[in-house]
């Protein structure tokens, strides 16, 4: 009897290790997929913050062009043979140029100071994976 208990409790062993490393592999393997979802969030929240100016610049893009043409075309051409007042038609561009410059430049401080406020926070995490790689790339640039 005791070696037919000897055995059985071999054998529980055995299961009772088998299932403790299933739940090991299954809790690093949960881990992972939470790493994973988390990181998913980050990057679409900063794609989303990042978007936002990008598309701002690319929307003023069209209008700068036009009123530099328009500039140009002035500078280079007759300004009394198209305008009764070619003062106040350069000035309105001046104007409107000034305007788009200054958006631009507002948009891109945007994405330079999410930039700089992911490099503070990578730099914080000195330890962590994700920190090392952004390290790495940015010491390359």
């Amino acid at each position: 009897m005791i070696p037919r208990q000897k055995e059985q409790l071999q054998g529980l062993y055995r299961k009772q290790k088998d299932l403790n490393r299933r739940l090991t592999l299954a809790g690093a393997r949960l881990m992972e997929q939470e790493k994973r979802a988390s990181l998913s969030m980050i990057t679409a929240g900063l794609a989303h913050e990042i978007n936002n100016p990008v598309n701002y610049l690319k929307g003023n893009l069209p209008f700068l062009k036009h009123y530099m043409e328009k500039f140009l075309n002035k500078s280079q051409t007759n300004p009394a043979a198209e305008s009764p007042n070619p003062d106040a038609d350069m000035e309105t561009i001046k104007r409107e140029l000034s305007s788009i410059l200054a958006d631009y430049d507002r948009g891109m401080q945007r994405i330079s100071d999410i930039i700089k406020s992911l490099k503070m926070l990578f730099h914080k995490n000195q330890d962590s994976t994700s920190a090392r790689i952004c390290r790495r790339y940015w010491n390359r640039q």
